[in-house]
């Protein structure tokens, strides 16, 4: 049975968000981001937890995140890069380090951004059966806007909106695909100094020249890259949590099997007589 693992990005900085401290750990709904992203994991079909954060920063995450709320599945915590095909590199070697021969070619690896803490235990579920099918898939969804091409102030031409869609995470592949386009990205400086990698899966389709499949994503899975983002995000909490109670389905109490059924009186009709007495049915 394949191994499901999580590596999942906390890396970065944040300048666009704002604020005195980096926005995986600012505050959503009384928890950090970083908590509710790995709550998800922590509630899926992963097994265990890489997460990855920026220099310096590997007690706070295993004090403040890790420990005080209980998540099990972190497994390690490991410094990250400048790039971020750098911090999913650090994962990868830390688990490529930790994993045997046996365990290396069944593993399933997740890429997840910490700043998507609206990720659900659905979508990962879905992204990991993509690829009992397809060695690499990605989560996306249709774009809804026209995006122009532009230049120098001036638009230089509108592509076929039905073919673009939004790339989110968790990217999923089989361990060993990814290993080897790491492997033969850091290899080739040509490539590292010509083509800027913007995910995971760009770098097996540059690398490798694999094909990689698209499954459905959840527009509510949106990364908080600026201050708005946090507005939107609230939003979309006040809405899961309404659907939840909506749907909610309280559990009964299991009545013990030789509980004493309850007595239901009936008016007496011989009030006032010899057979005065209370009759239960």
């Amino acid at each position: 049975m394949r191994k499901v693992y999580a590596i999942i990005l906390a890396a970065g900085n944040g300048h666009r968000m704002g604020g005195t401290i980096a926005k995986q750990y600012q505050i959503l709904k009384k928890k950090p981001v970083l908590c509710h992203t790995l709550t998800a994991f922590e509630q899926s079909v992963t097994d265990r937890v890489v997460l990855v954060v920026s220099p310096g920063m590997e007690e706070y995450a295993k004090k403040e995140i890790v420990s005080k709320y209980n998540l099990k599945k972190v497994e390690a915590i490991v410094s990250g890069g400048k790039e971020r095909s750098d911090s999913v590199y650090a994962g990868m070697c830390y688990l490529h380090a930790n994993l045997s021969k046996k365990e290396r070619e069944d593993a399933v690896v997740l890429v997840h951004d910490g700043a998507r803490p609206l990720v659900t235990p659905e979508l990962i579920a879905k992204m990991v059966n993509a690829v009992k099918k397809e060695a690499c898939a990605i989560p996306a969804v249709p774009v809804k806007d026209t995006i122009k091409r532009a230049g120098n102030g001036f638009v230089k031409g509108t592509p076929d909106r039905s073919e673009l869609y939004l790339v989110q995470t968790p990217q999923t592949f089989h361990f060993l695909l990814l290993w080897e386009a790491f492997e033969k990205y850091y290899a080739d400086k040509v490539v590292q100094k010509e083509v800027k990698i913007t995910d995971d899966a760009m770098l097996v389709e540059c690398m490798l020249k694999k094909k990689v499949a698209v499954v459905e994503g959840d527009y509510h899975n949106i990364k908080l890259t600026t201050p708005e983002d946090m507005y939107i995000a609230r939003a979309f909490m006040v809405e899961q949590r309404e659907n939840f109670q909506k749907n909610y389905v309280p559990k009964l109490k299991k009545t013990h099997l030789y509980a004493p059924k309850p007595r239901f009186f009936v008016r007496n009709p011989h009030r006032g007589t010899r057979k005065n007495r209370f009759y239960a049915e």
